[in-house]
């Protein structure tokens, strides 16, 4: 179950006007909270440009990977875009009957959805879009797969209105026994020295294509 210890805790970005480019976070907030806000009438009123947003990885001071101060281990945030109507429906259920969603919302755009899950993972704010991509694999269903920019650690999860939400403060945190990504071996380079007795007549051919470049410009 989720205790307070690993209750996940999200940055709340919002400001009047334009929120679209704001990266200041504005406070901290839980889940209950978040289905609040995503049920009030208040968000229901406001314009496209204002809708707020949060970070599903965790808590940030500013909106950029170094300003993460704490780190939600265990949710994973899926964003499925440019569905139709039948595909919406049958994901809508699907994560639904999940033991491990913790919300499932139709996204602002209504051809799309955005989930929030427990996933058991040992992955670090520094690996955890490279460890989740590699993973990608687990969060396909029925040949639809999620857009890995959502793997993203500070990438925004803008908020949609919706009368009954669907949310699950119990979800449990299932192994999909993930595998770790493949770190690439960087192979180090040595440069070979140019034999110096070889110089002389390289330099006196790159003198003589210089000196044609220059003629064929003067004609």
């Amino acid at each position: 179950d989720l205790t307070f210890k690993d209750e996940p805790l999200f940055s709340l970005f919002w400001r009047e006007g334009d929120n679209t480019k704001n990266t200041t976070s504005r406070k901290i907030i839980g889940l209950n909270e978040l289905v609040k806000i995503i049920s009030s009438t208040w968000l229901k009123s406001l314009p496209k440009i204002e809708r707020p947003y949060i970070t599903p990885y965790g808590t940030f001071d500013h909106r950029n990977n170094s300003g993460l101060n704490r780190f939600n281990s265990n949710i994973v945030a899926l964003d499925y875009d440019k569905l139709t109507p039948d595909e919406l429906n049958y994901l809508s259920m699907f994560w639904e009957l999940q033991p491990n969603t913790v919300l499932s919302l139709i996204s602002p755009s209504g051809n799309g959805l955005k989930v929030l899950v427990r996933a058991k993972h040992t992955f670090t704010p520094e690996t955890l879009y490279n460890g989740l991509k590699t993973n990608i694999e687990c969060f396909k269903v029925s040949n639809i797969t999620p857009d890995p920019m959502q793997f993203v650690l500070s990438q925004p999860m803008f908020i949609p209105y919706s009368e009954k939400p669907y949310y699950n403060p119990y979800a449990i945190c299932v192994d999909y026994e993930f595998q770790e990504p493949q770190t690439e071996e960087h192979q180090e380079v040595i440069i070979q020295p140019i034999p110096t007795d070889g110089m002389e007549r390289v330099n006196t051919y790159f003198v003589n294509r210089v000196n044609m470049l220059i003629d064929s410009l003067e004609q």
